[in-house]
């Protein structure tokens, strides 16, 4: 029993060591992005920096933790997301930012862009279903059954499910959550696909 509360400690001291050390001194910054080429409906993976965002990439051997879908509005580029811990009121929800935002040091450390397809009616009426899911809460259940709430994943998912697109060919994971068996979409399983 004293093993495993030192295993315990130890593991939650390394969470806690990893994320301050992902916190930048003073300046913050932001991955770059030529928006010359991307459109409404291209998706927009990172790797995160965050607690969470280590946990998704550990859970699955993912290359990055989140994924939004990216919507011109007033001739300015923005990414749709679902998010826990990242809006003003501390209500996790399904919010829009600027691509700097998303891509800011502090949230991001490698980023991709991935398009779906090349039909731009598709991916503009994807962008505009995601568009109105924003401020709907964060899926906290994973459950991709009730389309209530979203996770990030569930969300460009459904984006495209709703053009008669399944962006992730069917792929699942089950996962336990409450002793609860969910099947889940993560990020890799929509960017692995060619």
């Amino acid at each position: 029993m004293q093993k495993l509360s030192i295993c315990s400690f130890l593991l939650l001291a390394s969470f806690i060591l990893i994320a301050c050390s992902n916190k930048q001194s003073g300046k913050e910054s932001h991955i770059a992005v030529d928006t010359t080429e991307i459109r409404n409906g291209d998706l927009i993976f990172r790797r995160g920096t965050s607690v969470r965002s280590l946990a998704v990439i550990a859970a699955n051997h993912d290359k990055y933790s989140h994924v939004g879908i990216i919507v011109k509005t007033n001739n300015k580029w923005f990414v749709i997301h679902a998010v826990p811990g990242e809006t003003d009121n501390d209500k996790d929800t399904v919010k829009i930012e600027s691509i700097s935002n998303y891509l800011s040091s502090d949230k991001c450390e490698a980023a991709k862009i991935y398009r779906i397809t090349q039909n731009d009616s598709i991916a503009n009426a994807s962008a505009q279903y995601a568009m109105t899911k924003i401020g709907k809460p964060f899926d906290d259940q994973f459950d991709i059954s009730d389309t209530s709430s979203y996770y990030c994943t569930e969300l460009v998912w459904q984006a495209y499910l709703h053009q008669g697109i399944d962006i992730s060919h069917g792929k699942r994971h089950k996962i336990k959550i409450l002793g609860l068996k969910h099947a889940i979409i993560f990020p890799d399983d929509i960017f692995s696909d060619n």
